[in-house]
């Protein structure tokens, strides 16, 4: 026998794929996402509040930001599906530090590029040498 929740997350499946043009392995995602949603929150007609509680819930479980993300897209899409609004803003994404070579480092990649042969005459060692040493002025 099919549950009232199998049943929505087919239809809703099929949503995520003909009517938003998502990808059949993101509508998966958000399928089996939506699948413990409902099942925590025991209802298939959910307020702002499951969605606030799960979410902490989550957080509270440490999962990561990535997954929180992923999680609240797929309520957001069954919330418009359901015909509600969910205006819970995403974690943020953490921002990447960039990691510069020293000089000693650039200089090592040009000496080991030389000795594998990736500069093939001595001039063009010479000009990555030089370039080198230009750049980290």
């Amino acid at each position: 026998m099919i549950s009232a929740i199998d049943d929505i997350l087919e239809d809703f499946s099929l949503y995520l794929r003909v009517e938003r043009r998502i990808s059949p392995g993101v509508a998966r995602c958000y399928r089996y996402s939506l699948g413990r949603f409902l099942r925590w929150a025991d209802t298939i007609n959910p307020d702002r509040h499951d969605a606030v509680k799960y979410m902490d819930k989550l957080m509270k479980d440490g999962k990561k930001e990535s997954t929180l993300r992923n999680i609240l897209f797929a309520l957001k899409h069954y919330y418009q599906f359901i015909g509600k609004e969910l205006d819970l803003k995403p974690p943020k994404r953490p921002v990447r530090q960039v990691d510069y070579l020293t000089v000693m480092e650039a200089k090592s990649l040009v000496y080991t590029s030389f000795a594998k042969g990736a500069a093939t005459t001595i001039e063009s060692f010479i000009y990555l040498d030089s370039l080198v040493d230009n750049v980290c002025e």
